[in-house]
C-alpha cells in the first residue's frame, strides 16, 4: 500500500498534467480487508474487490522511521492543508505480475489506535483498474 500525492501542472486538481510529487509505502504491509460488507467483483483470477476496503495494521512507525499521523494518512502537509493542485489518493499494488494497480481515496478520517499501536482506515475505490505496467486511466506523467 502507498500514499501518493499528484502535483497537477495546472492551478487545480485536474487541471494539465498530474505529475508523482511524493510517495510513501506503508511498510511492513498493513492488512487490507475486503468482507461481506464490502462489495467483491468475482473474476476469473478470484474474488476482486470494486468498493470500499479497510485498512488496519498499520504501524504507527513505518519501517523508514517515518512516524504515522492522522495528518500523513489523510495527506496533509505541515501546514495542514492539501494545495490545491496536489491530489492525495492511496495506490494497492498488485503482488502477482498482471494484477491491477487499484486507487483508493480515504473514506472517513484516520483512525489512530494507541492501545493496539496502529492506525486504521476506509477507502473508498476511485479509479477504474489499469495494469501494473501502464498508466492510470487519467494521464499521469511518472
Amino acid at each position: 500500500m502507498f500514499l501518493l500525492w499528484l502535483r497537477w501542472s495546472g492551478s487545480g486538481r485536474g487541471e494539465g498534467v498530474a505529475h508523482l510529487d511524493r510517495e510513501v509505502e506503508l511498510s511492513p504491509a498493513p492488512r487490507v480487508r475486503e468482507g461481506a460488507r464490502l462489495p467483491l467483483r468475482f473474476t476469473i483470477a478470484g474474488a476482486d474487490g470494486d468498493g470500499d476496503v479497510l485498512i488496519d495494521q498499520i504501524p504507527l512507525v513505518l519501517a523508514d522511521g517515518t512516524h504515522v499521523t492522522e495528518a500523513l494518512l489523510s495527506g496533509l502537509d505541515e501546514f495542514g492543508a492539501l494545495p490545491p493542485n496536489v491530489e492525495f489518493l492511496y495506490e494497492l499494488r498488485p503482488i502477482v505480475d498482471g494484477g491491477a494497480v487499484r486507487r483508493f481515496a480515504l473514506g472517513s478520517t484516520p483512525g489512530i489506535d494507541t492501545e493496539r499501536v496502529e492506525a486504521v482506515l476506509v477507502l473508498k475505490k476511485r479509479d477504474p483498474d489499469s495494469p501494473a505496467d501502464g498508466p492510470t486511466a487519467e494521464t499521469v506523467a511518472w
